[in-house]
Formats: structure tokens, C-alpha cells, sequence
């Protein structure tokens, strides 16, 4: 059974809660993402680790999870300010609205897809997820120009993501 995206959002709000009150700094906790904004890179299912960390810590590129309201995002950091951050999913075309480091909840720093783990925070890593967030960013400010001017910019997010995601099982092997 498919989750509703009200359990989505009631699961969300337990794992917000273990972070921002139980979790003490550097402990980490793993849930299952329920949408494709990261996609390709993150999937629908896939698991990822979240670690609360301050906000000096955190670094542009790093996929962070965020409350917005009733709900979490977890999604790149594209911008950031001493007291504001710009967060963008890879697989959408405008950002999040700018928000303020109070509603950070903590930083990705491994996915989990089948029996693939990523650790983001290798050098290779931290290199491709700064790539990622200047081709974000720059998408997004191609987004009011002209449509094909934004073509590159979602091109190279693509190819990106496509060489360094780990690869689906097919359900049709197993």
C-alpha cells in the first residue's frame, strides 16, 4: 500500500521531532523519501541518513532537510546567507522560498538506494553537489530569460546525476 501524503507528512513531523529534540549533534537518523524532487539523484523509496548539525556547518551544495510549514523538504541548499538560506530540488525548475536558518532540521550525508550507499561527504562528493547548486542556481536564473537559454543548465544537471546516481534495481531481474 502506497502511503497518503498525509502519512507522508505525519511521518515527517515524527523524524523533525527525533532531530530537533532527541537527536544530540552528530547522531544520525535514516527515513525513506516520498517524492522525486532530487530526482534522479534521490528517488521516490530511497533512504537517506540526516545528521543535525549547526548551521556555520553546513555548506552550499549539501542536500538539507527543512520544515516548511506541515511539511519537510529535503533538498539542495543553492544559497546561503548568515540567516537565510535559497533551497532548490534538483528536479524543479524554481527554488524553494527563501528561508530562514531556523527551520533547518540537519544535513544528508549518505543515501541509500537497494544495496548502493552513497557518503556524500567525500571530496568527489562535496565536488559534484557545488556543481550541482551553481547549475541550479544558474537554471533558475535562466528561468526568466529565454526557454532555451535554461536548456544547458538542465542538461548538464542531468548528465551530472545520471554518471555519478546509483543505479535503480530493476524490479523485472529479481
Amino acid at each position: 500500500m502506497t502511503p497518503s501524503l498525509s502519512n507522508a507528512s505525519s511521518i515527517h513531523k515524527v523524524i523533525a521531532e527525533m532531530l530537533e529534540a532527541d537527536l544530540p549533534p552528530g547522531e544520525a537518523i535514516q527515513f525513506k523519501v516520498v517524492s522525486n524532487s532530487m530526482g534522479p539523484l534521490i528517488l521516490r523509496g530511497d533512504g537517506v541518513m540526516v545528521e543535525k548539525v549547526a548551521w556555520p556547518e553546513i555548506k552550499r551544495g549539501e542536500i538539507i532537510l527543512i520544515q516548511r510549514q506541515d511539511d519537510y523538504l529535503t533538498h539542495r541548499l543553492i544559497l546561503k546567507s548568515p540567516k537565510k538560506c535559497l533551497t532548490k530540488g534538483d528536479n524543479n525548475l524554481l527554488p524553494d522560498p527563501p528561508a530562514t536558518t531556523d527551520v533547518i532540521i540537519g544535513r544528508v550525508f549518505s543515501l541509500r538506494r537497494g544495496d548502493q550507499t552513497i557518503d556524500l561527504q567525500t571530496r568527489e562528493w562535496q565536488f559534484i553537489n557545488l556543481l550541482l547548486a551553481n547549475l541550479g542556481y544558474l537554471e533558475w536564473k535562466a528561468f526568466s530569460i529565454q526557454r532555451y537559454l535554461r536548456l544547458p543548465f538542465r542538461l548538464g544537471i542531468k548528465i551530472i546525476q545520471t554518471f555519478f546516481m546509483p543505479k535503480r534495481k530493476s524490479y523485472v531481474d529479481s
